[in-house]
């Protein structure tokens, strides 16, 4: 015995040691070959899926075989060790993006290296304490998951050309699935298990032509690149099927499980370099976020803070009016800078607790003028949270329906403010007990700024008359109105 640590599996027992595409160097005893004519037996045995055969033997000096040796033990042991190591290196990495970002990508990348690794390591360390038929369904169920995997996330990478190709791949996946595991409960039979496996080829072929017409469309280094990469490892089951039918030779070498090398090598450099580029969007996107939410700030401070403030230096240089109207103007301005900074501020984007910071500053003017205001603010079923601009919008429109019913209510004593919950929502509602807010100039512009904001956050606007008089100002929200 030249080898004894091979392991023959028995009938219906446990499996062999698998040396499928392993090259052996064995050292003859010395005086094995005599002169004249010499036999050497050699024996060899399969399984359903893989019938017995072997590439070929070759008897001589060390120094004559050493490179033919090397030619099959770099691409068929060295290479996939390699690949092995590769893969085991940049999954903590995988996991620790895909933890952080959570990004569909990322996901597929992890779960295509984890199921890669086990296809690898089957082919390195198969000698595993399993009977013949559990190992064949293992291969079959492996095989198909794998693809799936791999063969989705070659879509992503290539732009999702083909917008029904997940529906085929899902198909030509879960099919051949559902159909192992009935073989696997019923009959075990390997030669179905086997014929089970050639969906997944037949959807690498499909896969290779959609790369072929993106990076004939594309015909950048990236897309000619990975296709090269996916060709070569087509011809993986090519040439295995073509060597066990005796078509090929297996010359100078096998391709599988090798040629795996480049396309993880490639994929790997493509999914990284999308990785950065979703990133460099994302800071874009908060980078356009910050610049357009300072760019709102500046326009509404200009348009509220700004026109009152230039409206009281102008009525404080003249003589004849009275000191009292200038530090109404003045306070109405500080007024307008404490909402904007109220919902700036992160601990207030919750409604309630943003409407009652409204409230303590809003009694205080009623209370001059001899009006009462009654708050009525309810529970929510959940917190109900706002972006700082729909915060601002929304104090806004309170703030204007309040100043509408105080200066156009005629003979109102009371302002109310409600919220409660409804259906798909909330309902904020100002009202008043008086004549109506009219129809004047000033509140057909208060009225038109109310509803430009109300569309902008996505809520609803309603001016409606009150229970026998009065108006009712109702503010719709939503659930997603607002929303961060």
């Amino acid at each position: 015995m030249l080898n004894p640590g091979v392991r023959f599996g028995t009938p219906g027992g446990a499996a062999g040691t698998q040396m499928t595409n392993w090259p052996h160097w064995m050292v003859l005893p010395q005086g094995l070959l005599r002169a004249g004519h010499n036999e050497l037996l050699v024996r060899l045995a399969g399984d359903g899926l893989v019938g017995p055969w072997i590439s070929g033997v070759a008897v001589g000096p060390a120094h004559a075989l050493r490179g033919e040796f090397m030619l099959r033990d770099v691409p068929q042991r060295l290479v996939p060790q390699a690949l092995f190591v590769l893969m085991l290196a940049s999954l903590p990495f995988g996991l620790r993006l895909w933890w952080r970002e959570r990004h569909p990508l990322q996901r597929h990348l992890v779960l295509t290296i984890v199921l890669w690794l086990a296809q690898v390591g089957l082919y390195l360390f198969p000698d595993l304490p399993l009977r013949q038929s559990n190992v064949a369904a293992l291969s079959v169920v492996l095989w198909a998951a794998f693809h799936w995997a791999l063969l989705s996330l070659l879509w992503r990478l290539a732009g999702r050309p083909w917008p029904w190709f997940p529906r085929v791949l899902a198909v030509g996946s879960v099919v051949p699935l559902g159909l192992a595991l009935v073989v696997i409960s019923t009959s075990q039979r390997p030669d179905l298990l086997a014929a089970l496996m050639l969906p997944a080829t037949l959807l690498r072929v499909l896969t290779s032509a959609m790369l072929v017409q993106w990076a004939w469309r594309e015909r950048s280094a990236g897309a000619l690149l990975l296709t090269g990469a996916e060709l070569l490892w087509l011809g993986e089951p090519v040439q295995t099927m073509l060597v066990v039918l005796d078509v090929l030779p297996p010359d100078p070498f096998m391709l599988w499980p090798g040629s795996a090398l480049p396309l993880f090598l490639v994929m790997l450099g493509l999914a990284t370099q999308h990785l950065v580029r979703q990133r460099e969007a994302a800071a874009a996107e908060r980078e356009a976020a910050v610049l357009g939410e300072r760019q709102r700030m500046m326009l509404d401070m200009h348009d509220g803070i700004g026109a009152q403030l230039v409206t009281a230096v102008r009525l404080a240089r003249r003589e004849d009016v009275p000191r009292a109207e200038v530090a109404a103007l003045v306070q109405e301005a500080l007024h307008d800078l404490r909402l904007i900074i109220d919902s700036l501020d992160p601990g207030t984007h919750e409604l309630q607790p943003l409407l009652g910071l409204l409230r303590d500053r809003t009694e205080l003017r009623l209370r001059a003028i001899g009006q009462r205001l009654d708050w009525q603010i309810g529970e929510l079923p959940a917190p109900r949270l706002l972006s700082p601009a729909a915060a601002l919008d929304v104090l806004r429109i309170v703030q204007e329906a309040l100043n509408n019913a105080m200066r156009h209510a005629g003979s109102a004593a009371t302002l109310c403010v409600s919220l409660r919950a409804r259906s798909g929502g909330c309902e904020l509602a100002i009202s008043d007990d008086g004549t109506g807010i009219g129809t004047g100039a000033d509140a057909g512009r208060g009225l038109a700024s109310m509803r430009r904001r109300a569309e902008r956050i996505g809520a609803r606007l309603e001016i409606l008359p009150g229970a026998g008089h009065g108006t009712v100002v109702s503010l719709w929200l939503p659930d997603a109105a607002g929303a961060r």
